[in-house]
């Protein structure tokens, strides 16, 4: 075998590889690692419904995969407990609006800042950096941007260090997240 047969094939085997994997399994919109506000809103939702009988609180456990999986059989969807499009459209719940005004890069800039601000912080304090950028975003007194508020002059210490430009770790991703979706432990703070 030539290295052009070698090349074709691996080039089939990748190929192939990849529309299997895009084609394998549904894309879950609310799993267990999205943020707590909206799988509150989906337990409320089941709870409404009369499918969760438990605690609504924000833990995508058991208890809501199953109650998933009898909202879906009752409303002849696949019944597999995966929350996506098709089970949000059925629930009558949307997150689009809420977090869908902010920007890939915004979410880069906001997550790289709670990286620098709140490394070494718990999560609850790196949301509330996060929050108080958004918070301040939407206040008449600081620049409307994500941007303009980050680098406003003096605003936050780590803008002007080198870890600024680090990659942040995933869990400064969640906390810009889980803020960019209306979670604010400073209750509105600036």
């Amino acid at each position: 075998m030539n290295k052009k047969n070698i090349v074709s094939i691996l080039l089939a085997v990748v190929i192939s590889i990849a529309i299997i994997g895009c084609n394998s399994a549904p894309t879950a919109v609310v799993d267990k690692n999205s943020p707590k506000e909206q799988i509150r809103q989906v337990q409320q939702r089941l709870k409404d419904l009369g499918y969760y009988q438990m605690t609504v609180d924000g833990i995508f456990g058991n208890g809501t995969k199953e109650a998933v999986k009898a909202f879906q059989r009752d409303k002849k969807l696949h019944a597999d407990g995966i929350i996506g499009e098709n089970t949000l459209k059925a629930l009558d719940i949307s997150f689009a609006n809420k977090a869908g005004k902010y920007t890939t890069s915004e979410l880069d800039l906001l997550a790289r800042l709670v990286h620098g601000e709140a490394k070494n912080k718990s999560y609850v304090e790196k949301v509330a950096v996060a929050a108080i950028v958004l918070n301040r975003v939407k206040h008449p007194d600081f620049p409307n941007t994500v941007a303009g508020v980050i680098y406003q002059h003096g605003a936050f210490n780590s803008v002007s260090g080198a870890g600024f430009n680090k990659t942040p770790y995933k869990a400064a991703y969640d906390a810009a997240r889980d803020a960019m979706h209306g979670f604010d432990p400073t209750l509105g703070q600036v």
